[in-house]
């Protein structure tokens, strides 16, 4: 397992064997057995461990379904009550329309006690932050069963009833969310300093990207003197250095733009690192072995016009650093060496690395600790990359939870380069003796961007020609009286990157960046992808093992306005209780490009 691509169905088999009960057309007495027959099974059980205390009590625990008959009475409190046993089991991942999230596992659990010493008992193994417990559940006689082992408990309570029993419930987060709470903390990373005004005031700050700009200025040979940054050998304006993964530029620019990081009026001395070496940094000092981010298979696509809008922010590798070659002679960053078109060696520079740390730091509570964790630093660098790029790079965090490895990996993913068409592999059907469906249902959940791209295209999240894909509908031919003006796009863009390789001017960066996506958007999106749009598609049938995310479904009684479009399964929920085990899946449109 790894990097997740859409296509297959898990549980085809399976669910094909059901319809073929359901019709009759087979009378196997396992069949039947399924049909009439079936009860489920549940266990939560505490492995004595918890990650976080050194508690006393650590006697291993177990609950499972039962029905609290005569047969399993015990003598307790001086009665005869029910032994503890589950009523209820729930899980489900938190994908919630966005495939980042699809590994983020969450387990609730619910059982009732009716004793004194049982509450204490299943309290001390079910209601302490940080205990580890394993849970299985599925059909008796082996007709499928899931096990999700080291999940730890985060929430818990408990009601008491009137006839003397108590109704308790937990909740607990799989291990394979692990990077998620990698916290960047005091104490765990983030490094307190102090500075005193001239007026003999302190301030205290805390930072962790200032020990990854150490790194940076000793590799290029930056120094900091007085608030002038100077570099050992010297640098040409309007050209670029890299030692590894680390890298300084001089910027040309236009007088009265930027009073900070400058050797004269018109140049800035700014320092790099790349996206890889982010993500290393990361991966050494705070997930430390026990989970690691993978960029090594993030891309984009090719073009000559893909630039950064901000080059005092984001720089492309390869031929993306160059803003040479349309009539202008300034500003070819090729020495930051590189190869073209991956994500890995991306240039960041440790300015916009130090705002988005303060902004995340800054965004805390007041008494709440100062941290962030890094899938939110991450996130946040993600954003401001594909902000720069006018959408080319559109990067998240994506996990398997089939991972098997024990240290989990976080891959980098490009929505808009890397995720492959794929064909639905089983079709769920309707309106037929065959049906094996519980229950059926859409949704779409536009936000307001996506709506004004469905009625004008392009320049948004979606390529122009994405409704036209998603539904049977062709744009309308324009106006033969329309004098709007069209624009080139290409032109408009060669034109940005031209005033950026005479000068770097900060007013011009917005108009780069609208023109860049524009561009993008209408000419020259990739072929060949699949790009989530927010329409999904929910189903409910009996419990069943086997579903993996990003398998592909569709279901045989589409709208008929829809064009060419499967879904992809980016939610998965279990829910057993009362001896029945439901399966919903949630696919989330995929439209292809």
């Amino acid at each position: 397992m790894g990097q997740l691509q859409p296509g297959g169905f898990g549980a085809a088999g399976k669910l094909q064997e059901r319809e073929s009960w359901v019709s009759g057309a087979s009378t196997s007495a396992r069949g039947l057995e399924w049909m009439n027959q079936r009860r489920s099974f549940g266990t939560v059980a505490w492995t004595g461990e918890n990650e976080r205390y050194d508690c006393q009590n650590k006697a291993k625990s177990s609950l499972s379904f039962g029905t609290g008959d005569v047969s399993a009475l015990q003598r307790a409190d001086g009665r005869y009550v029910p032994r503890p046993y589950l009523t209820s089991i729930t899980t489900k991942n938190q994908g919630n329309g966005d495939i980042s999230d699809i590994a983020m596992w969450d387990i609730s659990f619910e059982w009732v006690v009716y004793s004194r010493a049982d509450f204490n008992t299943y309290s001390t193994a079910f209601m302490i932050p940080g205990n580890i417990i394993n849970v299985s559940f599925g059909w008796n006689n082996q007709f499928g069963s899931v096990k999700i082992d080291r999940a730890a408990i985060y929430n818990f309570g408990w009601t008491y009833n009137l006839d003397g029993s108590f109704t308790c419930n937990a909740s607990a987060l799989a291990k394979t969310a692990v990077a998620g709470g990698f916290i960047v903390g005091p104490g765990r990373g983030l490094v307190k300093s102090t500075q005193t005004t001239e007026d003999g005031e302190t301030s205290t700050s805390y930072s962790i990207i200032r020990k990854l700009q150490k790194q940076v200025d000793e590799a290029v040979g930056v120094r900091r003197v007085d608030g002038e940054v100077i570099i050992k050998g010297g640098l040409t304006t309007g050209t670029a250095r890299s030692v590894g993964n680390f890298g300084v530029v001089k910027i040309e620019k236009e007088a009265g733009f930027f009073a900070s990081n400058f050797t004269d009026a018109n140049e800035m001395l700014i320092s790099f690192v790349t996206v890889g070496e982010i993500a290393q940094f990361f991966n050494n000092n705070i997930l430390n072995g026990l989970a690691s981010i993978d960029v090594s298979t993030a891309t984009f696509k090719d073009s000559f016009l893909f630039k950064s809008a901000d080059p005092v922010k984001i720089i492309l590798p390869g031929r993306g650093a160059d803003y040479t070659g349309f009539g202008s002679t300034n500003n070819n960053f090729t020495g930051l060496l590189g190869n073209a078109n991956t994500v890995r060696d991306i240039f960041v520079s440790t300015n916009l690395l130090m705002d988005i740390e303060k902004e995340l730091l800054d965004r805390k509570k007041e008494g709440e600790e100062a941290s962030f964790t890094v899938h939110q630093f991450m996130g946040q660098l993600f954003k401001e990359i594909e902000t720069e790029t006018g959408g080319i790079i559109n990067c998240f965090l994506q996990s398997d939870p089939q991972q098997t490895e024990e240290i989990k990996r976080y891959f980098v993913v490009n929505r808009h380069n890397d995720i492959k068409q794929a064909d639905a592999a089983y079709t769920f059907t309707t309106l037929k003796p065959t049906s094996i469906l519980k229950g059926l249902s859409m949704s779409s959940n536009l936000d307001a961007e996506m709506s004004a791209i469905a009625f004008t295209g392009g320049g948004g999240k979606f390529p122009s020609n994405a409704i036209s894909n998603v539904f049977k509908c062709k744009p309308k031919k324009s106006d033969s009286n329309d004098t709007e003006e069209k624009v080139d796009t290409k032109e408009a863009l060669i034109n940005k990157i031209k005033e950026m390789g005479d000068a770097y001017n900060s007013e011009n960066v917005s108009d780069f960046r609208s023109v860049l996506r524009k561009h993008f958007m209408t000419s020259e999106f990739p072929k060949g992808l699949a790009i989530p749009y927010s329409i999904n598609l929910s189903v409910t049938i009996d419990g069943v093992d086997g579903i993996q995310f990003f398998n592909t479904f569709t279901i045989d009684n589409l709208p008929a306005g829809f064009g060419d479009v499967f879904f992809a399964v980016g939610e998965i929920e279990h829910s057993v209780s009362d001896g029945n085990w439901d399966t919903t899946i949630v696919g989330y449109m995929m439209i292809r490009t």
